[in-house]
């Protein structure tokens, strides 16, 4: 036998991982507040052609959402069937037993 192991172990630190550097972290930038004035400016320029850009991906997602609605509408329709028929049995049962404990006075 063997004492040969299935991954190399780097004795670096205690639990046999090698110790990477930590990367510098990225200086960042102060994000200037959200005024009327950026609101319009961002907003400038966006007119009929921005509103179609929008329908059109309203459109998308409305078909994707009814694709999705249609594509598992027969595991629904169908476990709602069983699920109703399991209910009347269950009734159907439940009235039997009534009528049979119960009698009429003589």
């Amino acid at each position: 036998m063997t004492n040969q192991a299935l991954v190399k172990r780097n004795h670096s630190n205690g639990n046999g991982l090698a110790v990477t550097e930590q990367p510098v972290p990225k200086p960042t930038t102060q994000v200037p507040p959200l005024t009327d004035e950026m609101v319009d400016q961002i907003l400038a320029g966006r007119d009929l052609r921005g509103w179609l850009r929008a329908a059109k991906v309203a459109r998308v997602l409305g078909l994707f959402s009814l694709y999705l609605f249609l594509d598992t509408y027969d595991i629904r329709a169908e476990f709602n069937n069983r699920h109703v028929t399991r209910q009347q049995e269950q009734a159907r049962g439940q009235e039997r037993g009534l009528e049979r404990a119960w009698s009429p006075p003589a």
